[in-house]
Protein backbone atom coordinates (compact mmCIF):
# COMPACT_ATOMS: atom_id res chain seq x y z
CA UNK A 1 0.00 0.00 0.00
CA UNK A 2 1.37 3.43 -0.92
CA UNK A 3 1.82 5.79 1.99
CA UNK A 4 0.94 9.42 1.42
CA UNK A 5 4.24 11.14 2.08
CA UNK A 6 3.05 14.29 3.71
CA UNK A 7 0.19 16.62 4.22
CA UNK A 8 0.88 18.19 7.58
CA UNK A 9 -2.76 19.05 8.12
CA UNK A 10 -3.80 15.42 7.88
CA UNK A 11 -0.82 14.31 9.94
CA UNK A 12 -1.68 16.78 12.68
CA UNK A 13 -5.35 15.83 12.66
CA UNK A 14 -4.53 12.13 12.99
CA UNK A 15 -1.99 12.88 15.72
CA UNK A 16 -4.63 14.66 17.77
CA UNK A 17 -7.27 12.03 17.05
CA UNK A 18 -4.93 9.32 18.32
CA UNK A 19 -4.66 11.17 21.62
CA UNK A 20 -8.45 11.31 21.89
CA UNK A 21 -8.30 15.07 21.12
CA UNK A 22 -7.93 15.92 24.78
CA UNK A 23 -5.82 13.08 26.13
CA UNK A 24 -2.12 12.29 26.30
CA UNK A 25 -0.11 10.24 23.85
CA UNK A 26 -0.97 6.55 23.60
CA UNK A 27 1.14 4.31 25.85
CA UNK A 28 4.10 2.42 24.42
CA UNK A 29 6.31 -0.34 25.76
CA UNK A 30 9.53 1.62 25.23
CA UNK A 31 8.69 4.39 27.69
CA UNK A 32 10.99 4.78 30.68
CA UNK A 33 10.93 7.18 33.61
CA UNK A 34 13.49 9.95 33.17
CA UNK A 35 16.16 9.82 35.92
CA UNK A 36 17.49 12.96 37.57
CA UNK A 37 20.09 14.68 35.41
CA UNK A 38 19.02 12.84 32.25
CA UNK A 39 19.80 14.47 28.91
CA UNK A 40 16.14 13.87 28.07
CA UNK A 41 15.52 17.11 29.96
CA UNK A 42 17.21 19.85 27.91
CA UNK A 43 19.74 21.89 29.86
CA UNK A 44 18.40 25.34 30.68
CA UNK A 45 14.72 24.36 30.41
CA UNK A 46 13.09 25.49 33.62
CA UNK A 47 9.63 25.14 35.14
CA UNK A 48 9.40 21.34 34.80
CA UNK A 49 10.29 20.54 38.41
CA UNK A 50 7.87 18.14 40.05
CA UNK A 51 6.43 16.89 36.75
CA UNK A 52 6.58 13.23 35.78
CA UNK A 53 8.74 13.23 32.67
CA UNK A 54 8.90 10.04 30.62
CA UNK A 55 11.48 9.13 27.99
CA UNK A 56 9.69 7.73 24.95
CA UNK A 57 12.34 6.79 22.41
CA UNK A 58 13.55 9.96 20.73
CA UNK A 59 11.10 12.10 22.69
CA UNK A 60 10.37 13.29 26.20
CA UNK A 61 6.68 13.40 27.14
CA UNK A 62 4.91 14.87 30.15
CA UNK A 63 1.72 16.58 31.30
CA UNK A 64 1.62 19.92 33.10
CA UNK A 65 -1.37 21.03 35.23
CA UNK A 66 -1.77 24.28 33.32
CA UNK A 67 -2.79 25.60 29.92
CA UNK A 68 -0.46 25.19 26.94
CA UNK A 69 -0.17 28.98 26.59
CA UNK A 70 1.21 29.18 30.12
CA UNK A 71 3.55 26.22 29.58
CA UNK A 72 5.05 27.81 26.46
CA UNK A 73 5.61 31.06 28.37
CA UNK A 74 7.21 29.12 31.23
CA UNK A 75 9.65 27.35 28.91
CA UNK A 76 10.43 30.59 27.04
CA UNK A 77 11.20 32.34 30.34
CA UNK A 78 14.26 30.09 30.75
CA UNK A 79 17.24 29.74 28.42
CA UNK A 80 15.24 28.42 25.47
CA UNK A 81 13.57 30.60 22.84
CA UNK A 82 10.19 29.27 21.70
CA UNK A 83 9.02 30.17 18.19
CA UNK A 84 5.37 29.07 17.86
CA UNK A 85 4.53 27.95 14.32
CA UNK A 86 1.11 26.45 14.96
CA UNK A 87 -1.62 27.42 17.40
CA UNK A 88 -5.08 25.88 17.89
CA UNK A 89 -7.23 26.28 14.80
CA UNK A 90 -10.82 25.04 14.50
CA UNK A 91 -11.04 21.64 16.25
CA UNK A 92 -7.26 21.16 16.25
CA UNK A 93 -6.14 21.82 19.85
CA UNK A 94 -2.48 21.64 18.92
CA UNK A 95 0.59 23.83 19.32
CA UNK A 96 3.93 23.39 17.55
CA UNK A 97 6.99 25.39 18.55
CA UNK A 98 10.65 25.37 17.57
CA UNK A 99 12.96 25.60 20.57
CA UNK A 100 16.42 27.17 20.42
CA UNK A 101 19.24 27.55 22.94
CA UNK A 102 22.58 28.73 21.54
CA UNK A 103 23.29 26.15 18.80
CA UNK A 104 20.92 23.50 20.22
CA UNK A 105 17.52 22.88 18.69
CA UNK A 106 14.44 20.91 19.72
CA UNK A 107 10.82 20.73 18.71
CA UNK A 108 7.83 21.08 21.04
CA UNK A 109 4.34 19.67 20.44
CA UNK A 110 1.54 20.53 22.88
CA UNK A 111 -2.07 19.34 23.08
CA UNK A 112 -4.57 21.26 25.21
CA UNK A 113 -6.57 19.00 27.51
CA UNK A 114 -8.99 19.72 30.35
CA UNK A 115 -7.00 21.14 33.27
CA UNK A 116 -3.64 20.22 31.75
CA UNK A 117 -1.31 20.48 28.77
CA UNK A 118 0.17 17.29 27.25
CA UNK A 119 3.67 18.00 25.97
CA UNK A 120 6.21 16.27 23.74
CA UNK A 121 9.80 17.45 23.30
CA UNK A 122 11.57 16.06 20.22
CA UNK A 123 15.30 16.12 20.84
CA UNK A 124 18.18 16.30 18.36
CA UNK A 125 20.09 13.12 17.54
CA UNK A 126 23.35 12.42 15.73
CA UNK A 127 22.92 10.44 12.52
CA UNK A 128 25.20 9.30 9.70
CA UNK A 129 24.48 10.79 6.26
CA UNK A 130 26.10 10.21 2.87
CA UNK A 131 25.45 12.41 -0.18
CA UNK A 132 26.78 11.80 -3.71
CA UNK A 133 26.24 13.62 -6.99
CA UNK A 134 25.10 17.24 -6.85
CA UNK A 135 26.56 17.40 -3.32
CA UNK A 136 29.34 15.27 -1.90
CA UNK A 137 29.40 14.74 1.85
CA UNK A 138 29.63 11.96 4.39
CA UNK A 139 29.70 12.03 8.16
CA UNK A 140 27.68 12.74 11.27
CA UNK A 141 24.75 15.16 11.03
CA UNK A 142 22.36 16.63 13.56
CA UNK A 143 18.78 15.50 12.98
CA UNK A 144 15.57 17.08 14.18
CA UNK A 145 12.59 14.88 13.28
CA UNK A 146 10.11 17.71 12.73
CA UNK A 147 7.36 15.21 11.98
CA UNK A 148 7.21 11.46 12.55
CA UNK A 149 3.54 10.55 12.62
CA UNK A 150 1.08 7.82 11.81
CA UNK A 151 -1.04 8.77 8.80
CA UNK A 152 -4.10 6.70 9.63
CA UNK A 153 -6.20 5.80 12.65
CA UNK A 154 -4.68 2.34 13.10
CA UNK A 155 -1.10 2.73 14.42
CA UNK A 156 -0.59 -1.04 14.08
CA UNK A 157 -0.36 -0.55 10.32
CA UNK A 158 2.79 1.54 10.96
CA UNK A 159 2.24 3.87 8.02
CA UNK A 160 4.39 6.91 8.68
CA UNK A 161 4.93 10.40 7.32
CA UNK A 162 8.21 12.07 8.22
CA UNK A 163 9.85 15.46 7.88
CA UNK A 164 13.53 15.01 8.70
CA UNK A 165 15.82 18.05 9.00
CA UNK A 166 19.58 17.39 8.90
CA UNK A 167 22.44 19.79 9.60
CA UNK A 168 25.66 18.57 8.01
CA UNK A 169 29.18 19.98 8.16
CA UNK A 170 30.15 23.17 6.28
CA UNK A 171 26.66 24.71 6.61
CA UNK A 172 25.05 22.12 4.32
CA UNK A 173 21.47 21.11 5.12
CA UNK A 174 19.25 18.26 3.97
CA UNK A 175 15.44 18.05 4.22
CA UNK A 176 13.52 14.84 3.57
CA UNK A 177 9.73 14.59 3.35
CA UNK A 178 8.68 11.01 2.74
CA UNK A 179 6.32 8.19 3.62
CA UNK A 180 7.01 4.55 4.42
CA UNK A 181 5.94 1.65 6.65
CA UNK A 182 7.77 1.07 9.90
CA UNK A 183 7.98 -2.72 9.93
CA UNK A 184 11.36 -4.38 10.40
CA UNK A 185 13.33 -4.91 7.21
CA UNK A 186 13.28 -3.19 3.84
CA UNK A 187 10.29 -1.51 2.22
CA UNK A 188 9.50 1.13 -0.38
CA UNK A 189 9.64 4.88 0.23
CA UNK A 190 7.02 7.13 -1.37
CA UNK A 191 7.23 10.86 -2.09
CA UNK A 192 3.87 11.60 -3.69
CA UNK A 193 3.62 14.73 -1.54
CA UNK A 194 7.26 15.15 -0.55
CA UNK A 195 10.83 15.22 -1.81
CA UNK A 196 14.41 16.02 -0.87
CA UNK A 197 15.91 19.51 -0.59
CA UNK A 198 19.51 20.69 -0.31
CA UNK A 199 20.30 24.09 1.16
CA UNK A 200 23.25 26.01 2.53
CA UNK A 201 23.57 28.75 5.10
CA UNK A 202 24.71 29.41 8.62
CA UNK A 203 22.50 28.32 11.48
CA UNK A 204 20.34 25.22 11.94
CA UNK A 205 17.91 24.10 9.24
CA UNK A 206 15.05 24.13 11.75
CA UNK A 207 15.37 27.93 11.93
CA UNK A 208 15.17 28.22 8.13
CA UNK A 209 12.17 25.89 7.96
CA UNK A 210 10.24 27.68 10.71
CA UNK A 211 10.84 31.05 9.01
CA UNK A 212 8.82 29.81 6.01
CA UNK A 213 5.65 29.22 8.00
CA UNK A 214 2.95 31.82 7.36
CA UNK A 215 1.48 33.77 10.28
CA UNK A 216 -1.53 32.07 11.84
CA UNK A 217 -3.68 35.01 10.68
CA UNK A 218 -2.99 33.95 7.07
CA UNK A 219 -4.09 30.32 7.49
CA UNK A 220 -7.22 29.84 5.39
CA UNK A 221 -7.52 26.13 6.07
CA UNK A 222 -5.50 23.11 7.13
CA UNK A 223 -3.90 22.80 3.70
CA UNK A 224 -1.85 25.92 4.40
CA UNK A 225 0.10 23.86 6.93
CA UNK A 226 2.54 22.51 4.38
CA UNK A 227 5.53 24.81 3.79
CA UNK A 228 8.11 23.73 1.24
CA UNK A 229 11.55 23.30 2.84
CA UNK A 230 14.28 25.74 1.77
CA UNK A 231 16.82 24.94 -0.92
CA UNK A 232 17.09 23.10 -4.21
CA UNK A 233 14.46 20.36 -4.67
CA UNK A 234 15.29 16.86 -5.91
CA UNK A 235 12.60 14.42 -6.96
CA UNK A 236 12.56 10.70 -7.75
CA UNK A 237 11.72 9.34 -11.18
CA UNK A 238 8.77 7.50 -9.62
CA UNK A 239 7.19 9.21 -6.62
CA UNK A 240 5.64 5.91 -5.50
CA UNK A 241 9.00 4.11 -5.58
CA UNK A 242 11.36 6.84 -4.46
CA UNK A 243 13.82 4.50 -2.77
CA UNK A 244 13.96 2.12 0.14
CA UNK A 245 13.93 2.29 3.92
CA UNK A 246 15.54 -0.35 6.10
CA UNK A 247 14.05 -0.44 9.60
CA UNK A 248 16.26 -1.95 12.32
CA UNK A 249 14.06 -1.01 15.32
CA UNK A 250 10.28 -0.72 15.05
CA UNK A 251 9.69 0.45 18.63
CA UNK A 252 11.79 3.59 18.37
CA UNK A 253 11.81 3.83 14.58
CA UNK A 254 15.46 3.53 13.62
CA UNK A 255 16.86 2.82 10.19
CA UNK A 256 18.32 4.11 6.94
CA UNK A 257 16.69 5.85 4.00
CA UNK A 258 18.33 5.05 0.65
CA UNK A 259 17.17 7.49 -2.02
CA UNK A 260 19.17 7.15 -5.23
CA UNK A 261 18.80 8.72 -8.67
CA UNK A 262 16.99 11.85 -7.49
CA UNK A 263 17.07 14.73 -9.96
CA UNK A 264 16.58 18.50 -9.86
CA UNK A 265 15.08 20.57 -12.69
CA UNK A 266 18.54 21.05 -14.23
CA UNK A 267 19.07 17.30 -14.48
CA UNK A 268 21.63 17.08 -11.68
CA UNK A 269 21.45 13.82 -9.76
CA UNK A 270 21.66 13.15 -6.05
CA UNK A 271 22.04 9.96 -4.04
CA UNK A 272 21.13 10.05 -0.34
CA UNK A 273 21.75 7.48 2.38
CA UNK A 274 20.55 8.90 5.68
CA UNK A 275 20.17 7.24 9.05
CA UNK A 276 17.28 8.39 11.23
CA UNK A 277 15.64 7.83 14.60
CA UNK A 278 12.17 9.03 15.43
CA UNK A 279 9.14 8.19 17.54
CA UNK A 280 5.52 8.85 16.53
Amino acid sequence: MAVTALRLAAVAAVAVALTGCTGGPPPSEHRNAVPDGSTAVPVGMYGLDGLELVEDGAKTVFSAPTSCDVLIDTIAAGQWRADVVLEPISILHLYWAALAREDERAFLQLVDAPYRCDATIVRESQQHVRLAGAAEAEGEARLVAFACQSVNFDPSEKELAVVLLYDLADDLHLSIQAGFTGFLGESTVTMDDGGVWLSTGSGPLLDQYVALWPPMSEFDDFNDMNPTPPGRPFQPADEYEAGTVTITDEEVYTGTLSLHGLRDTAGRTLDVDADFRCTP
